[in-house]
């Protein structure tokens, strides 16, 4: 995240005792966020290709950042040049398909497009599924929570996590072996 101001603070804040969003800046100075978010990727992605010049470099967007004003000053269209491919956090919500995929779209700037973070969490595993098959023309690929658990364990459990994870799993393969991402574009 990009501040918008001058801060003294690099951590955001905290949610369950984990810190999900930093800090890259603490004073831009006279330079956009969008500047500010280009030149951090870019140095990273320098620094990598310096190691290593065959995996591919991507940037875990979150949805805010395709904000016009306000967001995480990370816009796509203006700081993923350096990338291989852009990747989003999105976890749909129930009801809101059309503003969901608008949001997709959003991330979808010439470079191939990875949901690479999603769950049933708002929505259900139905909702989930049913975003996932309209987002086949926009991206080229889903990638989501999974801890090791054996499906067969999962049915078995009395937590209700478990089973959003076996409604989660079984939603990602029945897509992956009917209709892979990028395969309709």
């Amino acid at each position: 995240m990009v501040p918008e101001t001058r801060s003294t603070d690099w951590l955001v804040g905290q949610l369950a005792g984990f810190y999900y969003v930093q800090a890259i800046s603490l004073d831009r100075g006279d330079r956009t966020r969008s500047a500010v978010a280009a030149a951090w990727i870019s140095k990273l992605t320098k620094a990598i290709r310096r190691e290593d010049q065959r995996h591919l470099i991507t940037l875990g967007f979150l949805p805010n950042s395709a904000e016009a004003s306000g967001g995480s000053g990370f816009p796509p269209r203006e700081v993923a040049r350096d990338l291989d491919f852009v990747s989003v956090h999105l976890y749909p919500k129930p009801g809101h398909l059309t503003e969901d995929l608008a949001l997709l779209r959003q991330f979808a700037i010439g470079k191939p497009l990875v949901i690479e973070e999603t769950y049933p969490m708002p929505a259900s595993a139905a909702d989930l599924k049913t975003f996932l098959e309209a987002s086949i023309r926009i991206a080229n690929g889903w990638i989501g929570f999974y801890w090791g658990k054996p499906p067969a364990e999962l049915r078995e459990s009395k937590q209700i996590g478990d089973h959003i994870l076996l409604s989660w799993l079984t939603v990602f393969k029945e897509l992956n072996h009917s209709n892979p991402p990028g395969k309709e574009k």
